[in-house]
């Protein structure tokens, strides 16, 4: 195989790596016609140049004839060594989300000073007549302390919230399932980032403080959440919410691939959603948005893979 034949590099890729490649590809463009007040731009587009060019060569590799020979081997090690590498072909890009996250923190001002926080508190305020719901759920915590640790539990899920079911679909060998999951939490991400940018919104717990919405008080499950929060979260990523996209994303993909599992999640994540509103973290707005985005990243993949299967096939008739 040639490296500089594209069509090599099309039987190769798959949706999820089409997807993960452009928007590195879209996000570096942006950098180099939108790159004032961000400290050390260039670096970043090496970055994004850098971290492509290594995927490449990763899947490259990872699809050879050297790997696949490891396949089906009676020495125990080149089983392993097979694994491995299969295991990381197929979840890859789960594991560079929070880097794009990371990064995406970098980049919230590039376009607006500001935030929009006015705009959405005055949505929450129309929505629940005149009142913050951030607030009001709060004040629960002041009578029931036991309510405060659930909900940040249940906040802090998410974060292992990806692995749980990326693991389960593994173990029990659903990888195209995976990957579909994969693409979709991908395209949520994307866009989440995207609006990021355009709608910096910094959230209930910096803008309604005055109001009480940063007073609530825990155990060992509020001081986990704080402390991810604190060291992991940004000011101005608050719209939509990600976790509650990403989470919609994962809930939707038990409920099709592992319905038994399905029947412990779905009370857990939807408190996670009123979670994100119960310790200041998100407009109600943002969580609105959040669920609008995952069920736009499920869309957009099926039909992308769609879209793949037909280009695929309509190639295997014509090499015919």
């Amino acid at each position: 195989m040639a490296l500089k034949d594209w069509r090599v590099w099309a039987e190769l890729l798959r949706p999820m790596d089409v997807a993960f490649l452009a928007y590195l590809t879209g996000l570096g463009a942006f950098l180099v016609l939108f790159h004032e007040g961000v400290p050390y731009w260039p670096w970043l587009v090496g970055l994004h140049m850098l971290v492509m060019s290594l995927v490449l060569l990763f899947i490259f590799w990872a699809e050879g004839e050297g790997v696949r020979g490891l396949y089906g081997s009676p020495k125990l090690v080149h089983m392993v060594a097979y694994r491995l590498i299969h295991f990381f072909r197929t979840t890859y890009p789960g594991w560079l989300y929070a880097l794009l996250y990371k990064e995406s923190g970098l980049l919230i001002h590039i376009i607006w000073p500001g935030t929009f926080d006015w705009v959405f508190i005055r949505m929450d305020q129309i929505l629940f007549l005149g009142s913050h719901p951030s607030i009001l759920l709060g004040q629960l915590g002041d009578r029931w302390f036991w309510l405060t640790e659930y909900m940040s539990f249940c906040y802090a899920m998410y974060y292992v919230l990806l692995l749980i079911v990326g693991l389960t679909l593994y173990i029990r060998r659903k990888y195209l399932e995976l990957e579909r999951m994969l693409l979709q939490v991908g395209l949520a991400f994307y866009i989440c980032f995207a609006l990021f940018i355009l709608f910096p919104t910094e959230g209930p717990r910096f803008t309604l403080t005055h109001l009480g919405a940063n007073r609530l008080q825990g155990g060992i499950f509020f001081s986990i959440a704080q402390a991810i929060v604190n060291t992991e979260g940004y000011p101005g990523c608050a719209f939509p919410s990600s976790h509650v996209a990403v989470a919609f994303v994962a809930l939707t993909a038990v409920r099709r691939y592992e319905p038994a599992m399905y029947r412990i999640m779905l009370p857990l994540v939807v408190s996670l959603f009123i979670s994100t509103v119960y310790g200041g973290y998100h407009y109600v707005v943002d969580v609105l948005a959040g669920i609008g985005v995952g069920w736009l990243g499920i869309y957009l993949g099926e039909r992308i893979e769609r879209w793949w299967v037909r280009r695929s096939l309509e190639e295997e008739i014509y090499a015919i």
